[in-house]
C-alpha cells in the first residue's frame, strides 16, 4: 500500500512499484489506508510522513500496536522531515527516504522490506546491540537480554504515548518518546 496525499507523488510511486512487479494499492490519506488494511495486510507500507488528516507516523504507531501489522515493513517518504521526525520513524522500525528520491532507492528499499518481513526488526536490534557491546561475551549477552526484556515490557506504553502525542500534535512529546524508544 502506498499512502501519499499528493496526487502526482502517489501516482509516481505506485507506477514505479507496479512496473517493478509489485501489486500496489494506493491511498490518499492515513484513514483511507487504515480502511484498506482492515481487509488486506500488505507486504510493505510506503507512506508519506506528513499528510492532512493524519500523519504517516501516527498510522504506523497504530499499526505497531495491532498484532497483524505489528511487524509490517514500512518505508517513509518525506521532503520536510526534521531529524527528530526521522528518528521517530526509525524508532518505529521503518526505513526513511528523503524526497526527491531516486527511483532505484525506492525500489531497493521496498524490495528489501518485502523480503525481510519479520526479520527487519531483528536485524535493526542486532545492529544496535553490536554498536553497544560485544555480543559474543556471555556477560554482555546476559545484560542485553535483561535490557531487551525491560524494553519489550515498556514498549506498549511507549507506543501508546507516541500515538497520543502524534494525534494531539504534541511535537515535544513525540520527540521525547522517540528519543526514549531509540
Amino acid at each position: 500500500i502506498v499512502v501519499e496525499d499528493d496526487d502526482v507523488s502517489r501516482e509516481l510511486v505506485a507506477s514505479r512499484l507496479q512496473r517493478a512487479g509489485h501489486d500496489v494499492r494506493a491511498a490518499r490519506s492515513a484513514p483511507e489506508a487504515r480502511r484498506m488494511m482492515a481487509d488486506l495486510v500488505p507486504d510493505v507500507l510506503v507512506s508519506d510522513m506528513f499528510m492532512p488528516g493524519g500523519s504517516g507516523l501516527g498510522l504506523v504507531a497504530d499499526l505497531r500496536s495491532d498484532p497483524p501489522t505489528a511487524d509490517l515493513p514500512v518505508v517513509f517518504l518525506s521532503g520536510r522531515a526534521l531529524p527528530a521526525d526521522v528518528e521517530a520513524g526509525l524508532a518505529l522500525g521503518s526505513t526513511y527516504l528523503r524526497k526527491p528520491f531516486a527511483v532505484r532507492a525506492l525500489l531497493d528499499a521496498v524490495s528489501e522490506a518485502a523480503g525481510s518481513r519479520g526479520s527487519a526488526l531483528e536485524a535493526a536490534v542486532r545492529r544496535r546491540l553490536a554498536e553497544l557491546g560485544d555480543l559474543d561475551e556471555p556477560e554482555e549477552r546476559a545484560l542485553f537480554a535483561q535490557l531487551l526484556t525491560s524494553f519489550a515490557e515498556q514498549l506498549p506504553a511507549g507506543t501508546g504515548t507516541l500515538t497520543t502525542a502524534v494525534r494531539t500534535r504534541d511535537a515535544a512529546e513525540v520527540e521525547a518518546v522517540a528519543h526514549r524508544l531509540a
